[in-house]
């Protein structure tokens, strides 16, 4: 294991030097890689996934979390949103909040480019609309902050609720698209094809060490109304908009 420090120091030098990490060798400079090597060099474990998967993907690996909103200590690895594209973005927390909630961090790819980019040095804000934070990921440091586990959500609760459906009967629903529920950020995204479904299945079954839960519902008893009703889910996709209001 690690310290923050011997981690800070080296993500810091990324930055330093104009140079970044490809941990899986595809698509260059990814923001996904940075965490994911830091993982893999100083923790032996893997972070699958894209930007918006590191809060589950350290979840399954058992790592300390906690919501978008609690201010982040250097070390943390961050998850967000964006409003260009579905995929999110993560980075590495390298300092502490001053008293606005303004903290510096170091990510690759911040232009966002198919082809990646090199660590920089960025200023990101809590509370801020625009920034859609929605987590931080604690690796198990050598120097205790984030060694305890537990893995929790947002709420430090433990893990979160995640599952596919297909809704037969209903208007608003496409009865023959399979759709994703993720706890972790409570949205429900359409699966676009078969292939999409085997990796979401295959890499949720190495992270959790256990099956995705799938449901199949129908207007005859609409478990999903009840359900989506309490938790209120949100979704990206124009299509399935009209299914969730309430």
């Amino acid at each position: 294991m690690a310290t923050r420090s011997e981690v800070l120091t080296w993500v810091r030098s990324l930055a330093d030097r104009g140079i970044g990490v490809d941990a899986d060798g595809a698509y260059g400079m990814q923001c996904v890689d940075l965490p994911n090597m830091v993982a893999q060099k100083f923790f032996g474990r893997a972070m699958w996934g894209n930007g918006i998967d590191m809060l589950k993907a350290g979840q399954g690996l058992g790592w300390h979390t906690t919501g978008g909103n609690e201010p982040p200590h250097a070390g943390a690895i961050f998850c967000m949103r964006v409003s260009y594209h579905g995929y999110g973005h993560t980075g590495i927390v390298v300092g502490e909040p001053d008293g606005n909630g303004n903290f510096q961090t170091v990510e690759q790819n911040v232009d966002g480019g198919m082809s990646g980019g090199p660590a920089r040095y960025r200023t990101r804000s809590l509370g801020n609309p625009t920034e859609n934070i929605i987590g931080f990921i604690y690796p198990p440091y050598s120097d205790g902050l984030g060694s305890t586990g537990g893995g929790g959500g947002g709420s430090g609760e433990g893990e979160t609720m995640d599952f596919t459906f297909m809704i037969g009967g209903e208007a608003a629903w496409n009865s023959r698209t399979i759709y994703y529920y993720n706890g972790a950020v409570n949205e429900v995204q359409p699966i676009h094809n078969m292939e999409e479904l085997k990796y979401l299945r295959a890499i949720y079954q190495d992270t959790h060490g256990r099956s995705l839960k799938h449901y199949e519902w129908n207007t005859s008893a609409p478990v999903y109304n009840r359900i989506f009703g309490v938790v209120r889910p949100t979704t990206r996709d124009e299509s399935t908009k009209p299914a969730l209001r309430y």
